[in-house]
């Protein structure tokens, strides 16, 4: 089975990969808006999409991904953030696979988001790259 793909986003050293469960990842971006991290699981979604995966002797694999965005915020729990994010690939998995869905959530405590969800002046732009 096909083991690697190119990145499509340079990483920073305090982001971090992990394997959860079989099938599952989780990519954790400190300091990354909700938007950044869209930005990010979109690129990668339509890197793997139009990748094809050498396996074996003359053997391409096409493959899809479908990825769950939540953001952290203070006060919450990990495992709270990480229910939303799953929350959010369950809904994607059911709209049809091979896309991404963001879980826009309010900070506990009723607090309002500082600005538009997405990054501190709302451009895609400087979002994680």
């Amino acid at each position: 089975m096909p083991r690697t793909v190119a990145w499509p986003c340079q990483l920073r050293d305090v982001d971090t990969i992990a394997r959860w469960g079989g099938e599952e990842f989780t990519v954790l971006l400190p300091e990354t808006s909700l938007n950044g991290g869209a930005v990010l699981a979109e690129k990668l979604r339509s890197t793997v999409e139009h990748h094809h995966f050498n396996y074996r002797e003359n053997i391409l694999l096409s493959l899809t991904i479908t990825m769950g965005v939540a953001q952290y915020h203070e006060g919450m729990s990990f495992d709270e953030c990480l229910a939303r994010a799953d929350q959010a690939l369950y809904e994607a998995k059911e709209a049809g696979r091979n896309r991404v869905v963001v879980k826009v959530t309010a900070p506990p405590s009723g607090r309002a988001f500082a600005g538009e969800p997405g990054s501190e002046d709302g451009s895609v732009e400087n979002a994680h790259n």
